[in-house]
């Protein structure tokens, strides 16, 4: 996991978690959905990757980050 700290939700002031979820199965690979939720509101972002069965962690960690750099940039309206 990463060790990049997620900010609270920019609109209800939430505490966010993160979740994986394998969104759809197919051959040699698998559509991945790496997002941050807030526990409070239901406000997400999401960070989509195609990983083969075979896939390193490295790619992992990296959609991850993507997720939680992508919450944390966003901004209050």
């Amino acid at each position: 996991m990463t060790g990049k700290e997620l900010k609270p939700c920019p609109f209800c002031g939430g505490l966010p978690t993160t979740e994986v979820r394998v969104t759809q199965k197919g051959g040699d690979t698998d559509n991945v959905d790496f997002s941050v939720v807030c526990s409070n509101c239901g406000t997400y972002k999401i960070a989509r990757l195609k990983i083969v069965k075979a896939a390193v962690f490295l790619d992992v960690d990296c959609a991850m980050e993507k997720a939680i750099k992508a919450w944390n940039m966003r901004v209050q309206t």
